[in-house]
């Protein structure tokens, strides 16, 4: 497998206070320390550790959805939440976290992706692969691995199972049920296709990266057989990817087809996640990064790199969208959403592109500021071609980790990275 190169992996809360930082990084820093103190819950009924939400809700009208107030945990989002938590030592909390998700954990290795302590929602989607490697990361963190007990280590391991045995094809890809279970909600990749058909590039790639996180959480434990069971996984379904979702004719990864096998050629900002993953070579990183991501017909945008290329016929920067038979619900068909950017970032900065990812976290950084002041708190996504605020005012979430792009992107380091 083609590993990217390694980059640094900490930014400490102690190198971040002797930092100079710029006038937009202070608001946003002053906004993440408040919105900490906004998101974060105590124990209650289903959920035994104090948790985290998305939100940072306003306190007159916390529980307002109609702008876009989340109340739940939901899995992707508990991780980007961790990673900032990593960086002021909060380790504890990014752990009781995820605890809470095992807690739902049923002997198959299903475990929900949205909970609250009254229930889950959204079943029978499956909770996405970042479990094992936020246990890794937090672990990696403060350097204690001890709360891995067997128990918490065989619930990971059958989140996993669950997967393998609900959700691998054939070929040995893996498939989403919908296209709300990838949390990029209305995904073009998904949204029409039948259920249980299509072998996303996002999903694959997380799983790539959670058995190399339980491969790593294994040899801490001293679990050789595991640890090697896992990095073998995790070696293999990236030489499948690189196999079956490479293009050669687009220089481009697509998410797959289960039932043809053939490529759906939708351009969105999942084709670019081998690179976070690192299964790409460097020609392939050169090809899709030079031809695609940097291309401003298609991705390369004023205020940031767009969830759908500029150049796809369903691109629009909707507020929000209905999915029949569903609800309303947020728009990845157009609009800037952080997560996105920050990803692309780690990946042009593995691959050498340093110029590049800078911009990518200096756009996002003046995107999350300039709300702040406007609105007085971050908004979940933004319009692409002008930068205005969508929709779920008072955002946390992943936006927090604008906070620390621009260090990661100039220093070099890889919060997320699984060394």
């Amino acid at each position: 497998m083609n590993v990217a190169p390694t980059l640094k992996t900490a930014v400490t809360s102690s190198q971040r206070m002797t930092s100079s930082l710029s006038s937009d990084q202070k608001v946003i820093h002053h906004y993440v320390k408040d919105s900490f103190e906004k998101m974060v819950r105590p124990p209650a009924g289903r959920l035994p550790h104090p948790y985290v939400i998305p939100s940072a809700p306003a306190q007159n009208d916390p529980a307002d959805r109609l702008k876009g107030t989340y109340l739940e945990m939901y899995d992707w989002d508990t991780f980007f939440v961790g990673i900032r938590l990593g960086v002021d030592g909060k380790t504890d909390l990014w752990k009781g976290c995820i605890l809470n998700f095992l807690a739902q954990t049923k002997p198959d290795g299903y475990t929900p992706r949205t909970i609250s302590p009254t229930r889950y929602s959204d079943y029978p989607d499956q909770c996405k692969p970042f479990l094992a490697q936020g246990a890794y990361l937090a672990s990696k963190t403060d350097g204690d691995f001890s709360w891995i007990t067997p128990e918490v280590f065989n619930k990971l391991a059958s989140t996993l199972n669950y997967w393998e045995t609900h959700r691998r094809k054939p070929d040995g890809l893996f498939v989403w049920r919908r296209a709300v279970e990838t949390g990029a909600d209305d995904t073009v990749t998904v949204l029409s296709a039948p259920p249980m058909s299509v072998e996303g590039v996002d999903l694959n790639c997380y799983l790539v990266r959670e058995y190399k996180a339980m491969g790593l959480i294994s040899e801490k434990l001293g679990k050789v057989e595991e640890a090697e069971k896992y990095r073998e996984k995790s070696e293999n379904l990236g030489k499948l990817i690189n196999e079956k979702m490479w293009d050669k004719k687009d220089n481009l990864y697509y998410s797959l087809d289960s039932r043809t096998g053939n490529p759906i050629r939708i351009k969105d900002w999942t084709c670019f996640l081998p690179l976070w993953a690192g299964i790409s070579s460097s020609e392939q990183a050169k090809q899709m990064v030079d031809n695609h991501l940097l291309n401003p017909e298609e991705f390369w945008g004023k205020h940031g790199i767009p969830s759908l290329a500029f150049d796809e016929e369903t691109y629009n920067n909707a507020k929000r969208v209905l999915i029949p038979g569903y609800h309303t619900v947020s728009n990845w068909q157009g609009p800037v959403w952080v997560v996105a950017n920050y990803l692309a970032m780690i990946g042009l900065e593995s691959y050498r592109y340093h110029k590049q990812a800078e911009e990518i976290a200096g756009k996002m950084v003046k995107l999350v500021a300039a709300d702040i002041r406007k609105t007085g708190g971050a908004h979940e996504n933004y319009d692409s071609r002008t930068g205005e605020p969508l929709f779920a005012q008072n955002f946390g979430s992943w936006d927090l980790l604008a906070d620390v792009m621009l260090e990661e992107a100039r220093k070099g380091h890889d919060l997320t990275a699984l060394s």
